[in-house]
Protein backbone atom coordinates (compact mmCIF):
# COMPACT_ATOMS: atom_id res chain seq x y z
CA UNK A 1 0.00 0.00 0.00
CA UNK A 2 1.42 3.06 -0.91
CA UNK A 3 2.00 6.56 1.75
CA UNK A 4 0.14 9.53 1.31
CA UNK A 5 3.44 11.17 0.38
CA UNK A 6 3.62 8.07 -2.21
CA UNK A 7 -0.26 8.79 -3.56
CA UNK A 8 0.31 12.57 -3.68
CA UNK A 9 3.60 12.17 -5.98
CA UNK A 10 1.73 9.63 -8.22
CA UNK A 11 -1.78 12.21 -8.50
CA UNK A 12 0.76 15.10 -9.24
CA UNK A 13 2.18 12.55 -11.68
CA UNK A 14 -1.15 11.54 -13.58
CA UNK A 15 -1.97 15.32 -13.78
CA UNK A 16 -2.81 15.93 -17.62
CA UNK A 17 -0.66 18.42 -19.46
CA UNK A 18 -3.24 20.29 -20.94
CA UNK A 19 -6.64 20.66 -18.70
CA UNK A 20 -9.97 20.44 -20.11
CA UNK A 21 -12.21 23.22 -18.82
CA UNK A 22 -15.19 20.99 -17.65
CA UNK A 23 -16.98 19.32 -15.09
CA UNK A 24 -17.87 16.14 -17.06
CA UNK A 25 -15.11 14.04 -16.13
CA UNK A 26 -15.15 14.84 -12.53
CA UNK A 27 -18.85 14.21 -12.22
CA UNK A 28 -18.56 10.82 -13.81
CA UNK A 29 -16.50 9.84 -11.53
CA UNK A 30 -18.28 11.58 -8.63
CA UNK A 31 -21.28 9.63 -9.71
CA UNK A 32 -19.61 6.15 -9.41
CA UNK A 33 -18.40 7.36 -6.02
CA UNK A 34 -21.84 8.31 -5.17
CA UNK A 35 -20.78 11.84 -3.70
CA UNK A 36 -22.55 13.79 -6.68
CA UNK A 37 -25.30 14.20 -3.63
CA UNK A 38 -25.73 14.47 -0.17
CA UNK A 39 -28.60 13.56 2.55
CA UNK A 40 -27.17 16.62 4.75
CA UNK A 41 -27.26 19.98 3.90
CA UNK A 42 -24.15 21.66 1.59
CA UNK A 43 -22.87 24.66 2.01
CA UNK A 44 -20.94 25.63 -1.11
CA UNK A 45 -18.32 28.71 -1.02
CA UNK A 46 -16.85 30.76 -3.47
CA UNK A 47 -14.70 34.25 -3.44
CA UNK A 48 -11.51 35.84 -3.92
CA UNK A 49 -10.61 36.39 -0.10
CA UNK A 50 -12.50 35.21 2.68
CA UNK A 51 -13.48 31.94 1.96
CA UNK A 52 -11.11 30.41 4.62
CA UNK A 53 -12.69 32.59 7.25
CA UNK A 54 -16.53 31.38 6.06
CA UNK A 55 -15.39 28.09 6.45
CA UNK A 56 -13.91 28.20 10.02
CA UNK A 57 -16.39 30.71 11.22
CA UNK A 58 -19.48 28.41 9.71
CA UNK A 59 -17.81 25.67 11.42
CA UNK A 60 -17.52 27.03 14.98
CA UNK A 61 -21.07 28.25 14.58
CA UNK A 62 -22.07 24.72 13.93
CA UNK A 63 -19.82 22.84 16.66
CA UNK A 64 -20.99 25.71 19.16
CA UNK A 65 -24.34 24.56 18.55
CA UNK A 66 -23.68 20.64 19.51
CA UNK A 67 -23.73 19.55 15.80
CA UNK A 68 -20.69 18.02 13.52
CA UNK A 69 -19.37 19.86 10.42
CA UNK A 70 -17.28 18.19 7.56
CA UNK A 71 -14.88 21.06 6.27
CA UNK A 72 -13.22 21.06 2.84
CA UNK A 73 -10.61 23.63 2.31
CA UNK A 74 -7.77 24.20 -0.11
CA UNK A 75 -4.96 24.14 -0.15
CA UNK A 76 -3.51 23.41 2.72
CA UNK A 77 -0.90 25.36 4.54
CA UNK A 78 1.82 22.60 7.01
CA UNK A 79 -0.18 19.62 6.32
CA UNK A 80 -1.71 17.77 3.39
CA UNK A 81 -4.71 16.74 5.88
CA UNK A 82 -5.53 19.75 7.02
CA UNK A 83 -7.98 20.06 4.09
CA UNK A 84 -10.62 18.16 5.09
CA UNK A 85 -11.95 17.91 9.21
CA UNK A 86 -15.09 16.03 10.50
CA UNK A 87 -16.04 17.95 13.48
CA UNK A 88 -12.61 20.07 13.75
CA UNK A 89 -10.30 16.81 13.42
CA UNK A 90 -8.33 16.10 10.28
CA UNK A 91 -8.39 12.76 9.05
CA UNK A 92 -5.20 10.14 9.06
CA UNK A 93 -2.77 9.31 6.33
CA UNK A 94 -4.12 6.08 5.75
CA UNK A 95 -7.90 6.66 5.51
CA UNK A 96 -6.72 9.06 3.35
CA UNK A 97 -4.30 6.67 1.25
CA UNK A 98 -7.80 4.50 1.54
CA UNK A 99 -9.74 7.69 -0.25
CA UNK A 100 -7.40 8.16 -3.02
CA UNK A 101 -7.51 4.05 -3.71
CA UNK A 102 -11.06 4.17 -4.11
CA UNK A 103 -11.53 7.25 -6.72
CA UNK A 104 -8.26 5.13 -8.70
CA UNK A 105 -10.24 2.10 -8.60
CA UNK A 106 -13.23 4.16 -9.43
CA UNK A 107 -12.24 6.72 -12.65
CA UNK A 108 -10.43 4.04 -14.82
CA UNK A 109 -8.83 5.06 -17.44
CA UNK A 110 -10.61 9.07 -16.87
CA UNK A 111 -7.99 11.86 -16.16
CA UNK A 112 -8.23 13.94 -13.68
CA UNK A 113 -6.57 17.04 -12.17
CA UNK A 114 -4.55 17.00 -8.87
CA UNK A 115 -7.37 18.82 -7.57
CA UNK A 116 -9.96 16.99 -8.70
CA UNK A 117 -8.36 13.50 -7.49
CA UNK A 118 -8.14 15.24 -4.00
CA UNK A 119 -11.88 16.61 -3.99
CA UNK A 120 -13.35 13.42 -5.13
CA UNK A 121 -11.17 11.26 -2.06
CA UNK A 122 -12.17 14.27 0.71
CA UNK A 123 -16.18 13.53 -0.39
CA UNK A 124 -15.58 10.02 -0.45
CA UNK A 125 -14.28 10.32 2.94
CA UNK A 126 -16.77 12.67 3.95
CA UNK A 127 -19.71 9.54 2.97
CA UNK A 128 -18.00 7.89 5.27
CA UNK A 129 -18.99 9.85 8.29
CA UNK A 130 -22.14 11.03 10.38
CA UNK A 131 -22.05 14.81 9.97
CA UNK A 132 -24.70 17.00 10.07
CA UNK A 133 -23.54 19.70 7.47
CA UNK A 134 -20.99 20.10 4.79
CA UNK A 135 -19.23 23.79 4.07
CA UNK A 136 -16.92 23.23 1.09
CA UNK A 137 -14.39 26.10 -0.05
CA UNK A 138 -14.40 26.07 -3.65
CA UNK A 139 -10.55 25.96 -4.69
CA UNK A 140 -10.48 28.07 -7.75
CA UNK A 141 -13.49 29.99 -9.42
CA UNK A 142 -16.52 28.02 -9.01
CA UNK A 143 -18.69 27.16 -12.40
CA UNK A 144 -16.08 24.45 -13.16
CA UNK A 145 -14.39 24.28 -10.00
CA UNK A 146 -14.53 20.40 -9.14
CA UNK A 147 -16.08 21.07 -5.82
CA UNK A 148 -19.11 22.17 -7.81
CA UNK A 149 -20.50 18.65 -8.87
CA UNK A 150 -21.72 18.78 -5.60
CA UNK A 151 -25.57 20.05 -5.17
CA UNK A 152 -25.61 22.60 -2.57
CA UNK A 153 -28.44 23.95 -0.28
CA UNK A 154 -26.26 27.46 0.15
CA UNK A 155 -24.25 29.34 -2.05
CA UNK A 156 -21.84 31.79 -0.39
CA UNK A 157 -19.94 34.11 -2.38
CA UNK A 158 -16.92 36.13 -0.20
CA UNK A 159 -15.66 38.96 -2.57
CA UNK A 160 -14.56 39.37 -5.69
CA UNK A 161 -11.07 40.81 -6.72
CA UNK A 162 -8.55 40.43 -9.27
CA UNK A 163 -6.79 36.51 -9.02
CA UNK A 164 -6.34 33.94 -11.08
CA UNK A 165 -6.88 36.50 -14.11
CA UNK A 166 -5.43 33.81 -17.04
CA UNK A 167 -8.25 31.53 -15.55
CA UNK A 168 -11.02 33.16 -14.15
CA UNK A 169 -11.01 36.17 -16.92
CA UNK A 170 -9.75 39.74 -16.77
CA UNK A 171 -12.68 41.49 -15.86
CA UNK A 172 -14.24 41.89 -12.25
CA UNK A 173 -17.20 40.78 -14.79
CA UNK A 174 -16.00 37.71 -16.22
CA UNK A 175 -14.26 36.76 -12.49
CA UNK A 176 -18.17 37.41 -10.84
CA UNK A 177 -19.43 35.20 -13.34
CA UNK A 178 -17.34 32.28 -12.79
CA UNK A 179 -17.83 32.60 -9.41
CA UNK A 180 -21.51 32.64 -9.59
CA UNK A 181 -21.36 29.29 -11.24
CA UNK A 182 -21.73 27.98 -7.58
CA UNK A 183 -25.33 28.91 -7.65
CA UNK A 184 -27.96 26.34 -8.68
CA UNK A 185 -31.41 25.76 -9.09
CA UNK A 186 -32.00 24.48 -5.46
CA UNK A 187 -29.51 27.39 -3.79
CA UNK A 188 -29.83 30.32 -1.19
CA UNK A 189 -27.41 32.70 -1.92
CA UNK A 190 -25.49 34.81 0.51
CA UNK A 191 -23.00 37.58 -0.55
CA UNK A 192 -20.68 39.86 1.39
CA UNK A 193 -21.43 42.66 0.11
CA UNK A 194 -23.98 44.94 -2.47
CA UNK A 195 -20.69 45.30 -4.41
CA UNK A 196 -20.57 41.43 -4.99
CA UNK A 197 -24.39 41.18 -5.33
CA UNK A 198 -24.34 43.61 -8.30
CA UNK A 199 -21.42 41.65 -9.57
CA UNK A 200 -23.35 37.79 -9.67
CA UNK A 201 -27.12 39.02 -10.51
CA UNK A 202 -27.14 38.45 -13.59
CA UNK A 203 -26.03 34.94 -13.09
CA UNK A 204 -28.13 34.54 -10.16
CA UNK A 205 -30.89 32.62 -11.41
CA UNK A 206 -33.47 35.66 -10.65
CA UNK A 207 -32.58 34.65 -7.00
CA UNK A 208 -33.15 36.76 -4.20
CA UNK A 209 -29.55 37.46 -2.90
CA UNK A 210 -28.99 38.58 0.72
CA UNK A 211 -26.46 40.87 1.34
CA UNK A 212 -23.94 40.26 4.54
CA UNK A 213 -23.14 43.32 5.35
CA UNK A 214 -26.37 44.52 5.23
CA UNK A 215 -27.41 41.80 7.49
CA UNK A 216 -29.35 43.19 10.99
CA UNK A 217 -27.54 41.50 13.90
CA UNK A 218 -30.63 39.94 15.79
CA UNK A 219 -29.31 40.58 19.11
CA UNK A 220 -25.87 41.83 21.29
CA UNK A 221 -24.60 38.89 21.67
CA UNK A 222 -24.08 38.16 17.84
CA UNK A 223 -22.72 41.87 17.82
CA UNK A 224 -20.18 41.46 20.18
CA UNK A 225 -18.76 38.33 18.26
CA UNK A 226 -18.71 39.97 15.06
CA UNK A 227 -16.52 42.73 16.83
CA UNK A 228 -14.77 39.62 18.87
CA UNK A 229 -13.45 37.87 15.57
CA UNK A 230 -12.99 41.03 13.17
CA UNK A 231 -9.25 40.96 13.04
CA UNK A 232 -8.80 37.39 13.00
CA UNK A 233 -11.78 36.98 10.59
CA UNK A 234 -13.45 39.16 7.64
CA UNK A 235 -16.17 40.75 8.86
CA UNK A 236 -18.10 40.20 6.37
CA UNK A 237 -17.07 36.46 6.03
CA UNK A 238 -18.27 36.24 9.61
CA UNK A 239 -21.35 37.68 9.05
CA UNK A 240 -21.99 35.14 5.94
CA UNK A 241 -21.69 32.65 8.09
CA UNK A 242 -24.00 34.09 10.31
CA UNK A 243 -26.16 34.26 7.36
CA UNK A 244 -25.86 30.39 6.75
CA UNK A 245 -26.12 29.53 9.87
CA UNK A 246 -29.12 31.34 10.29
CA UNK A 247 -30.57 29.33 6.92
CA UNK A 248 -29.40 25.74 8.20
CA UNK A 249 -31.30 26.66 11.43
CA UNK A 250 -29.03 26.49 13.80
CA UNK A 251 -29.77 27.59 17.90
CA UNK A 252 -27.94 30.91 18.10
CA UNK A 253 -28.49 31.00 21.67
CA UNK A 254 -25.55 28.79 22.17
CA UNK A 255 -23.19 30.95 20.10
CA UNK A 256 -21.79 32.38 22.65
CA UNK A 257 -18.12 33.61 22.50
CA UNK A 258 -16.60 30.71 24.79
CA UNK A 259 -18.19 27.92 22.86
CA UNK A 260 -17.21 29.80 19.01
CA UNK A 261 -13.41 30.10 20.53
CA UNK A 262 -13.26 26.73 21.42
CA UNK A 263 -13.97 25.35 17.98
CA UNK A 264 -12.32 28.36 15.88
CA UNK A 265 -9.14 27.75 14.37
CA UNK A 266 -7.64 29.46 11.07
CA UNK A 267 -4.18 28.91 10.71
CA UNK A 268 -2.43 31.92 8.46
CA UNK A 269 -5.04 34.79 8.79
CA UNK A 270 -3.31 37.41 10.82
CA UNK A 271 -1.92 34.26 13.22
CA UNK A 272 0.26 35.88 15.73
CA UNK A 273 2.99 34.06 17.22
CA UNK A 274 2.43 35.04 21.04
CA UNK A 275 3.96 37.27 23.06
CA UNK A 276 6.05 38.13 19.89
CA UNK A 277 5.07 41.06 17.55
CA UNK A 278 5.00 38.65 14.70
CA UNK A 279 2.37 37.67 12.36
CA UNK A 280 1.76 35.79 9.46
CA UNK A 281 -1.00 36.30 6.75
CA UNK A 282 -1.61 34.62 3.30
CA UNK A 283 -2.65 37.73 1.75
CA UNK A 284 -1.53 37.61 -1.64
CA UNK A 285 -3.47 39.72 -4.22
CA UNK A 286 -4.31 43.61 -4.07
CA UNK A 287 -7.81 42.93 -2.22
CA UNK A 288 -6.70 41.00 0.94
CA UNK A 289 -3.23 42.89 1.06
CA UNK A 290 -4.80 46.12 1.58
CA UNK A 291 -7.16 44.42 4.32
CA UNK A 292 -3.60 43.15 6.00
CA UNK A 293 -2.67 47.09 5.80
CA UNK A 294 -5.76 47.94 7.82
CA UNK A 295 -4.61 45.36 10.88
CA UNK A 296 -0.93 46.66 10.46
CA UNK A 297 -2.50 49.67 10.80
CA UNK A 298 -4.06 49.18 13.87
CA UNK A 299 -1.06 48.43 16.18
CA UNK A 300 -0.07 51.56 17.06
CA UNK A 301 2.85 49.58 19.38
CA UNK A 302 5.03 49.30 16.51
CA UNK A 303 7.42 51.62 15.49
CA UNK A 304 9.17 50.08 12.93
CA UNK A 305 7.73 46.75 10.80
CA UNK A 306 9.80 44.14 8.99
CA UNK A 307 8.07 42.29 6.37
CA UNK A 308 9.16 38.79 5.38
CA UNK A 309 7.71 38.45 1.56
CA UNK A 310 7.23 36.00 -1.42
CA UNK A 311 5.28 36.04 -4.01
CA UNK A 312 4.13 33.98 -6.98
CA UNK A 313 5.37 35.40 -10.82
CA UNK A 314 1.51 35.31 -11.56
CA UNK A 315 0.25 38.06 -8.73
CA UNK A 316 -0.24 41.56 -9.16
CA UNK A 317 2.98 41.65 -6.84
CA UNK A 318 3.75 45.60 -7.34
CA UNK A 319 -0.08 46.16 -6.90
CA UNK A 320 -0.40 43.75 -3.67
CA UNK A 321 2.77 45.54 -2.38
CA UNK A 322 2.49 49.03 -2.76
CA UNK A 323 -0.41 49.49 -0.27
CA UNK A 324 2.52 49.37 2.31
CA UNK A 325 4.84 52.28 0.92
CA UNK A 326 4.26 54.69 3.97
CA UNK A 327 4.87 52.63 6.66
CA UNK A 328 8.98 53.13 5.93
CA UNK A 329 8.92 49.17 6.60
CA UNK A 330 12.19 46.50 5.72
CA UNK A 331 11.42 44.04 3.17
CA UNK A 332 12.98 41.07 2.95
CA UNK A 333 12.32 39.11 -0.36
CA UNK A 334 12.14 35.16 -0.22
CA UNK A 335 12.10 32.82 -3.25
CA UNK A 336 8.78 30.76 -3.98
CA UNK A 337 8.75 27.08 -4.98
CA UNK A 338 7.23 25.65 -8.03
CA UNK A 339 7.36 26.85 -12.01
CA UNK A 340 5.34 29.72 -11.20
CA UNK A 341 7.21 30.93 -8.06
CA UNK A 342 9.01 34.42 -8.29
CA UNK A 343 12.78 34.67 -7.13
CA UNK A 344 13.12 36.61 -3.86
CA UNK A 345 15.74 38.56 -6.12
CA UNK A 346 13.80 39.49 -8.95
CA UNK A 347 10.71 40.74 -5.92
CA UNK A 348 13.58 42.66 -4.14
CA UNK A 349 14.33 44.39 -6.95
CA UNK A 350 10.79 44.98 -8.26
CA UNK A 351 10.92 46.97 -4.83
CA UNK A 352 13.60 48.94 -4.95
CA UNK A 353 12.71 50.05 -8.42
CA UNK A 354 9.12 51.64 -7.40
CA UNK A 355 10.87 52.99 -4.04
CA UNK A 356 10.68 50.32 -0.89
CA UNK A 357 13.74 49.22 0.76
CA UNK A 358 14.11 45.27 -0.37
CA UNK A 359 16.62 43.03 0.23
CA UNK A 360 16.64 39.21 -0.83
CA UNK A 361 16.96 36.32 1.39
CA UNK A 362 17.63 32.67 1.32
CA UNK A 363 14.99 31.54 4.19
CA UNK A 364 12.82 32.37 6.80
CA UNK A 365 15.89 32.02 9.50
CA UNK A 366 18.27 34.27 7.67
CA UNK A 367 15.41 36.77 7.72
CA UNK A 368 15.16 36.58 10.91
CA UNK A 369 18.52 36.69 12.39
CA UNK A 370 19.04 39.60 10.00
CA UNK A 371 16.40 41.37 11.97
CA UNK A 372 17.71 40.30 15.18
CA UNK A 373 21.14 40.80 14.52
CA UNK A 374 22.60 38.33 16.32
CA UNK A 375 20.09 38.53 19.75
CA UNK A 376 17.61 35.78 20.99
CA UNK A 377 13.78 36.20 19.29
CA UNK A 378 13.04 36.52 23.45
CA UNK A 379 14.88 40.18 22.94
CA UNK A 380 13.26 41.49 19.96
CA UNK A 381 12.02 44.73 20.78
CA UNK A 382 8.08 45.67 21.72
CA UNK A 383 8.26 48.58 19.00
CA UNK A 384 9.45 46.02 16.29
CA UNK A 385 7.02 44.33 14.02
CA UNK A 386 7.39 41.35 12.07
CA UNK A 387 4.99 40.44 9.46
CA UNK A 388 5.73 37.25 6.70
CA UNK A 389 3.06 37.26 4.10
CA UNK A 390 2.69 37.42 0.19
CA UNK A 391 1.89 33.37 -0.23
CA UNK A 392 0.49 29.71 1.38
CA UNK A 393 4.36 28.96 0.79
CA UNK A 394 6.08 31.92 3.14
CA UNK A 395 3.51 31.58 6.01
CA UNK A 396 4.15 27.53 5.92
CA UNK A 397 7.74 28.19 6.59
CA UNK A 398 7.02 30.68 8.83
CA UNK A 399 4.59 28.30 10.99
CA UNK A 400 7.00 25.60 10.56
CA UNK A 401 10.44 28.15 11.95
CA UNK A 402 8.31 29.05 14.75
CA UNK A 403 6.93 25.48 16.02
CA UNK A 404 10.38 23.81 16.55
CA UNK A 405 11.28 26.00 19.55
CA UNK A 406 11.91 29.24 18.44
CA UNK A 407 9.64 31.25 20.25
Amino acid sequence: MLTLDQWLERIESLHPQHIELTLDRVSRVGESLQVNRFDQPVVSVAGTNGKGSVVASLNALVSATGKTAACYTSPHIVSFTERLTIGGSELSEQQWCEAFEQVDKARKQTSLTYFEFVTLAALWLIKQHSVDVLILEIGLGGRLDAVNIVKNDIAVITSIGFDHEDWLGHSLQEIGREKAGIIQSQSRVVVASQYVADLVKDHALDKEIVIANQFKVESSQLEQLVDRFKFQIYPDSFLCALLAAKMLELDSTLMNEENIEQHLTLKGRWQQFKPHQIWCDVAHNPQATGYLLKKIQSNSSVNQWYFLVGMLKDKRALDSLSHFSKLGAQWLCLDTEGPRGMSGESLAKLLNDNGLEANSIASISDGLESILMGNQLSELPRDVGIVAFGSFHVVSKMIEYMKVGQV
